[in-house]
């Protein structure tokens, strides 16, 4: 998966551009420089359509994970609604299976 993403720290007004890598019900693989430190609130807001509609959801969630600009967050609601949408039109990589 490579999705364009805004990642934000609300509450100190800083935004970033960055890419989901991968997610999951509990939370996500985000690639982006925002500076955060591990257990902050963050918001991931994703570009989706539907259709010829186009509007983005904003996911919010807590840093657990960093390296680099490499991030893991978790979920701050286990699987809302727009990653259950999200997880089931992502395609199954067969080779990650195999790999396993």
């Amino acid at each position: 998966m490579d999705l364009p993403i805004r990642v934000m720290h609300p509450g100190m007004s800083r935004c970033e551009s960055g890419r989901l890598s991968n997610i999951s019900l509990g939370g996500a693989l985000l690639v982006s420089p925002l500076d955060s430190s591990i257990g902050s609130r963050l918001q991931v807001s994703i570009s989706r359509s539907a259709g010829a509609i186009s509007y983005d959801c904003v996911i919010d969630a807590y840093l657990v994970r960093r390296s680099g600009a490499v991030m893991g967050v978790e979920w701050a609601e286990f699987a809302p609604i727009d990653v259950i949408d999200l997880v089931r039109a992502a395609p199954y990589d067969h080779s990650e299976a195999v790999a396993a």
